[in-house]
């Protein structure tokens, strides 16, 4: 079933077996109409030649490199190696010299440019990893730990007394972390703010501390709608990883020893992108607050910075939920954080918040109905999903629905591959912040479409107070390489990775077993006062273009 799956999926590994990737490579070849005989024929006809010596050095060193299998996650496989030197090297000139050509390279790889990390026991194979990335990792790590006795940007406690004075609300393990941070005087710190405990709010008292003593507080995160946040709790200028590293570059911004620089969601950030912020803070003798949490989603590079530096250093923990307003739904979410789904599953169904179905298209029916009886009741319902097709069909049901109903107007913009109307709630999915005022991720409904002059007006959602804005041309129309988001999207439906972060006041999650232990804990951390889960419990085989 659904839950099962869910309550015992393991964060997705992407390995093959090596037979399974010769497999593969069968069944592409023969949807294109090419069999065996016929590659035989092709690689024995003289057109094939093998890689020369400085082609196979070339490859493997790109292999090796920042950009190669180590680009987008930290540890591979020796059959990921294969696949990667398939891909790269020229065809021999028979099947069998191709094969004797990928596998002699991959022992090559394995000997000289990779070193063996661990074994995946459940997967029964040797990890590897790359000298350059292991060496970031450790030089990360090491900075890091040689700067914990600098007695570094140190508030006075009278100051920090007054500041929480001001905040009384704040809870213990809040006003714990701002004396841990205040007074701890370790060049990195590391936070861990689990999904709803308060971490923005508090770390904006921790920032009213250290500016209250003069110093210079920074704030930053790996997404725009990141930012905001941290904007809206008085971090002046907060500006994402990439700018920061790129204003850093040109001297735009300058850090030194009176300077405190807050990375949020720093579980999200690259270890390529970590390590360079640190290390520029370093030298200035800045210190610099890693607030995040490795129980969400990771950065999709290679990542793992923040969970070493917190394995090393230690942390300060936030330890109370503060989104859910039901105790027993409160338990649930500390169990899924602890990996008991089935218990958490279990406290769900008591609560009536869990529906089955057989097929998927009977549950996506129950979802929607219920979407639109909640918005009908003045609610602002999101739901929720996994994959990108299953996010895109449920927002187009959503929007056909709203505009049988007379709550769309009747102009049409079209978008890329997406056609909107005044009404339709939309996500941004590009950041314009100096030119606009948006990111990406802002959430708006649209006010005026000029069709002619290919604009639109929106009305943000999350600023306080609300903001109208004129998206023009070359916001609109600008292009959108493969993998990044739409420039505007529907927002009836998101994918759980776009989900960390936001705060919502209903949740309709719709599950299919897809989702990893992360996908699970984010999704049902995202509601303020009300979760659904809509499971599908019958399998049901998956299109080609069912990815997240």
């Amino acid at each position: 079933s659904s839950a099962a799956a869910v309550a015992t999926r393991h964060p997705k590994d992407y390995s093959e077996s090596e037979e399974s990737v010769y497999q593969r490579w069968g069944a592409e070849l023969a949807e294109q109409g090419v069999d065996e005989r016929q590659l035989a024929e092709v690689c024995s006809g003289g057109r094939g030649r093998p890689a020369s010596r400085t082609e196979l050095d070339a490859v493997l060193d790109a292999l090796a490199g920042p950009d190669g299998l180590t680009g987008q996650v930290s540890t591979f496989t020796r059959t990921d190696v294969v696949d990667a030197l398939a891909k790269r090297l020229p065809v021999a000139p028979s099947a069998q010299e191709a094969l004797t050509q990928v596998e002699e390279a991959a022992e090559r790889f394995l000997a000289e440019r990779a070193v063996r990390v661990g074994r995946d026991r459940r997967l029964g194979v040797e990890r590897f990893s790359t000298p350059e990335l292991l060496t970031l990792e450790r030089q990360l790590v090491s900075g890091a730990t040689g700067r914990a006795g600098e007695k570094c940007a140190v508030v006075r406690p009278e100051m920090v007394r007054q500041v929480l004075d001001r905040h009384r609300s704040a809870g213990d393990d809040q006003a714990a972390m701002v004396r841990d941070l205040t007074q701890g005087g370790t060049g990195v710190a590391v936070v861990v703010g689990r999904a709803g405990s308060g971490k923005t709010w508090a770390l904006g008292v921790a920032r009213e501390a250290f500016e209250l003593d003069g110093y210079q507080v920074l704030g930053c995160a790996p997404t725009g709608i990141a930012t905001v946040g941290l904007a809206d709790e008085g971090f002046t200028d907060a500006r994402t990883v990439d700018r920061l590293l790129l204003d850093l570059q040109h001297r735009t911004v300058e850090l030194d020893d009176r300077t405190v620089l807050v990375v949020d969601e720093a579980a999200m950030v690259a270890t390529r992108k970590l390590a360079p912020v640190l290390a520029h803070a370093e030298r200035a003798g800045a210190k610099v607050v890693l607030v995040g949490d490795d129980r969400q989603f990771a950065s999709i590079a290679a990542g793992g910075g923040f969970r070493a530096l917190r394995l090393r250093l230690g942390a300060s923990e936030f330890t109370i939920n503060r989104r859910q307003v039901e105790a027993w739904e409160q338990q649930a979410i500390d169990d899924v954080r602890a990996g008991n789904l089935e218990q958490a599953l279990a406290a769900y169904a008591e609560h009536d918040r869990i529906r089955a179905f057989e097929a998927r298209d009977d549950r996506d029916r129950a979802l929607v109905s219920d979407w639109w009886q909640a918005q009908q009741a003045g609610e602002r319902p999101v739901i929720y999903a996994h994959r990108r097709a299953q996010v895109d069909q449920l927002n187009q049901v959503c929007q056909r629905l709203r505009a049988e109903h007379g709550q769309l107007g009747p102009e049409r913009l079209t978008v890329g591959d997406r056609t909107f109307a005044v009404g339709d709630a939309v996500v941004l999915g590009a950041n314009a912040r100096d030119r606009l005022g948006v990111v990406n991720g802002t959430t708006a409904v649209i006010q005026e479409l000029d069709v002619p002059g290919r604009a639109m007006t929106v009305r943000t959602l999350e600023d306080n107070p609300p903001r109208t804005v004129r998206l023009p041309g070359w916001y609109l129309d600008a292009a959108v390489r493969a993998g990044q988001s739409r420039r505007v999207d529907l927002a009836y439906a998101r994918t759980d990775m776009r989900s960390q972060g936001r705060t919502e006041q209903r949740a309709l999650l719709a599950l299919d077993g897809a989702e990893d232990m992360q996908g699970g804990y984010v999704q049902l951390t995202r509601s303020k006062e009300r979760t659904d889960l809509y499971l599908t419990v019958g399998p049901e085989p998956l299109g080609p273009d069912e990815e997240r």
